[in-house]
């Protein structure tokens, strides 16, 4: 078990973003982090098992929580 619930992949295809989605959640979240943030046009949300949210450097900032059971990962 890698710790994620969740993966979401903002932009490209929906086919780009479900082949790269289900490339990501296999992999521990450190390592998917680095994969995501190589890309280009494309943007990662990760949510782990504890509700901490990690985002690519493109999302920073730019999402808002609404949910009290989620926090933003630093």
């Amino acid at each position: 078990q890698n710790g994620l619930k969740s993966v979401t992949i903002i932009g490209g295809t929906a086919t780009d973003a479900d082949v790269l989605s289900t490339a990501v959640v296999v992999m521990d979240l450190e390592e998917g982090m680095a994969y995501m943030n190589q890309k280009k046009n494309v943007e990662a949300m990760f949510i782990t098992e504890d509700n901490r949210i990690y985002m690519t450097t493109g999302l920073k900032g730019k999402i808002n929580l609404t949910n009290p059971r989620y926090t933003l990962a630093e």
